[in-house]
């Protein structure tokens, strides 16, 4: 186990065929706006860093990631096939293709494994209590916002696909993100939900206004707490979503913006790394 990656306490039992991680921003080899773990090839840093801190990921996977190109949407994708990680050149080959212009991913192969980026938008995992599938979705306001949870679900509720098509028998596991206390928005984002989202309703609390002289109208908004709503929308019973699901409660509060020592937050310092929030079946 790697001492600075957070490995996931789902607070509840889970099969113990299922594995995941949570990186922190800790224990790489990139350096200033990138120090130091940073994992997306897409921010700027050095190629190398990038590959070497691959590398120090890798020792605790099974396979290599597909990492969906995270488009800002409410599309998923089926991952069916493990892809083995291998070198050209010294450089890691990950796959990158027009089938993962995606948010969510999900599998019910083994040792396939699901996985987003994010530097401040809400990484959520899923499972069930039989550990018959693994599903990893980025969670920022446009995707959220266009119902990517419900698609997720309903993908996995299709009678074909999974042994166990309950919603109820589904485990949530949310990680780190931007706290509400951090994360102010415009009218438009609201009004984007109320367009889209299915039930506003159950969700219009978590937009909190507030008004100032300088900025005007603005609406503090929780990512964790709008999945929260959610996902208990799709028919998942509270007890069973855990991590960083509230703002509220002691111990679930993990903030990318506040712990800078720890996370990159993409609304803090612009420029800057990325976590990896991933999941898979042994």
């Amino acid at each position: 186990m790697n001492k600075d990656f957070i490995y996931p306490d789902w607070s509840i039992p889970i099969p113990t065929n299922i594995k995941a991680i949570q990186t922190t921003r800790i224990g790489g080899v990139s350096r200033g706006e990138y120090s130091s773990l940073n994992l997306s090839n897409k921010v700027g840093d050095k190629e190398q860093n990038l590959n070497d801190n691959l590398e120090i990921l890798l020792k605790e996977l099974p396979s290599l990631p597909s990492w969906p190109n995270q488009i800002h949407s409410n599309k998923v994708r089926e991952l069916k096939k493990v892809i083995q990680p291998f070198e050209e050149d010294d450089k890691i080959i990950q796959q990158n293709e027009d089938y993962l212009n995606c948010d969510a991913v999900y599998t019910f192969e083994k040792k396939n494994i699901c996985a987003v980026r994010t530097a401040d938008c809400l990484p959520i995992l899923l499972t069930n209590k039989g550990g018959d599938f693994v599903a990893a979705i980025h969670g920022g306001w446009r995707g959220l916002g266009a119902d990517i949870i419900k698609n997720t679900i309903d993908e996995l509720s299709n009678e074909y696909k999974t042994r166990s098509s309950k919603s109820s028998d589904m485990l949530a596991w949310l990680g780190p993100c931007i706290s509400s206390d951090n994360y102010r928005v415009d009218q438009e984002v609201v009004d984007y939900f109320i367009s889209n989202v299915e039930d506003f309703d159950s969700i219009s609390s978590t937009f909190k206004p507030i008004r100032s002289i300088h900025d005007g109208l603005k609406f503090e908004l929780s990512l964790k707490s709008i999945a929260f709503y959610q996902l208990q929308n799709q028919g998942l019973l509270a007890k069973n979503i855990t991590g960083n699901y509230s703002d509220s409660y002691p111990g679930s509060g993990l903030c990318t913006y506040d712990q800078k020592d720890k996370f990159y937050s993409y609304r803090r310092d612009g420029v800057t790394g990325r976590m990896a929030t991933l999941i898979w079946m042994e």
